[in-house]
């Protein structure tokens, strides 16, 4: 019966136990949000909800998007410089003609009517060095607007993740911030009944103060991140649903060798490229051109044809060699050249630059990844000694002063472990956006 009795009674605390462990691990999710959204009324805005709505509100984007149109607009010109240019002129007046001692002749309408023809047959590959200068200028501007989206879903992401950060560290320090106010009262009582002294009583008192000057100041921050989720996605939404915690290992080396990717060095890249056409560009002027020159004009009444109409017409094959002219030409290759190394010398620049925050996001993940794990163990620990205290508490086997400071404790393990998880979120998009993956 005894042996009976024994089984039955360590059944029951492996099964609390168990309890315990199961509500000390299941932490990925705040009760808090959990327990409102058993509310069907309420409406839940998704991570990629926010982030769509950012960027149909950026007025950046739609800059970037407006600059893209006007780049588009320099391969059209391009091409205009190897079409034929065709003009027709009309003259319409009188003719009086006057000779030395003699009547002059009575006034005759005259009529002039022509159309020219000159298309450019070989100007040194000029027009071809502008449409490719046209060209990779598109794809810079291509490339920089997709880097401005990338970056402003990036900031909406960082937006999104701080406000769901303070406003669950609002709640918790709000509970600290009132178990700080109770820890004091019990303490005042202690020392009206003369258990502690005023030495004791004002160290005492000091813990509480940390706790409301905490909450201050995760309220502070709390309005903060309101106002930046504002004006980043247009609007102060509520009930936000948390994000996925990555997990995934990431591989430097295989990180580092995805840069070229980045859309804001592809930008850069191109407007390389870009100058370096405008530099052959320039080099081309000095070369020799060749172009068809065609003409048909009709004068009537031509007074030296005594009053006939001429009809002219002339076809031309022209050469023209410019050789000096005030210099300017040269001074123009010069300051293309100059652009274009400076153009390079920016590449490398964001290429260096993006590598190292690459390199240093990489290292700052794999830290947050590791200590995103020992907060979660920390954190159930202290969840399951809360537990535990609780049991005491009610079985009064432990002091209340102390089973409030294993509270907020627990509270402040929690608190720990959000913003690991936060910061582990938030990094992991930013090598997102660094890959142009995001």
């Amino acid at each position: 019966m005894k042996y009976k009795t024994l089984l039955t009674i360590s059944f029951v605390i492996f099964a609390i136990l168990i309890f315990a462990m199961g509500k000390a691990f299941a932490i990925d999710k705040d009760v808090s949000n959990v327990d409102s959204r058993g509310d069907s009324n309420l409406k839940y805005i998704k991570l990629e909800e926010a982030i769509e709505k950012a960027k149909l509100n950026n007025q950046n984007i739609k800059i970037e998007q407006i600059k893209l149109k006007t780049a588009k607009t320099l391969k059209y010109q391009a091409i205009a410089e190897s079409l034929p240019n065709i003009s027709a002129n009309a003259q319409y007046g009188n003719r009086k003609n006057s000779y030395s001692g003699q009547n002059s002749d009575p006034s005759t309408k005259q009529e002039v009517k022509e159309i020219k023809f000159d298309q450019p047959l070989f100007d040194g590959f000029h027009s071809y060095q502008k449409y490719n200068e046209a060209g990779h200028k598109i794809e810079s501007a291509n490339y920089k607007t997709i880097d401005k989206i990338q970056e402003i879903s990036f900031l909406a992401i960082e937006a999104y993740c701080n406000l769901i950060r303070y406003q669950r560290i609002v709640k918790l320090q709000a509970k600290n911030k009132e178990l700080g106010e109770e820890f004091f009262k019990l303490n005042i009582r202690r020392k009206n009944s003369k258990i502690i002294d005023q030495s004791e009583l004002i160290k005492f008192g000091y813990e509480s103060s940390s706790s409301l000057e905490k909450y201050k100041n995760y309220v502070n921050k709390l309005n903060k991140a309101e106002a930046n989720y504002k004006n980043i996605i247009g609007e102060l939404d509520e009930n936000l649903i948390e994000p996925a915690i990555p997990s995934e290992e990431l591989d430097k080396e295989s990180i580092i060798s995805k840069i070229i990717n980045n859309n804001n060095l592809k930008s850069y890249k191109h407007n390389y490229l870009s100058s370096k056409n405008a530099y052959n560009a320039e080099i081309s002027k000095i070369s020799p051109k060749v172009s068809l020159s065609a003409s048909v004009s009709k004068q009537d009444k031509v007074f030296y044809l005594n009053n006939q109409d001429l009809t002219n017409k002339t076809i031309f094959i022209n050469i023209s060699a410019p050789i000096f002219q005030q210099g300017n030409e040269y001074i123009n290759i010069t300051k293309a050249k100059y652009e274009k190394e400076s153009a390079l010398e920016q590449y490398e620049l964001m290429r260096r630059e993006i590598e190292k925050e690459a390199n240093q996001a990489v290292d700052d993940y794999k830290f947050l990844l590791d200590i995103n794990k020992l907060n979660k163990k920390l954190f159930a620990m202290a969840r399951e000694l809360m537990i535990i205290t609780r049991k005491k508490l009610a079985s009064e086997v432990l002091d209340p002063i102390e089973a409030i400071r294993i509270e907020i404790e627990n509270n402040l393990k929690e608190i720990e472990y959000i913003n690991s998880q936060t910061d582990l979120i938030i990094i992991y998009h930013k090598i997102k956006y660094l890959l142009g993956e995001l």
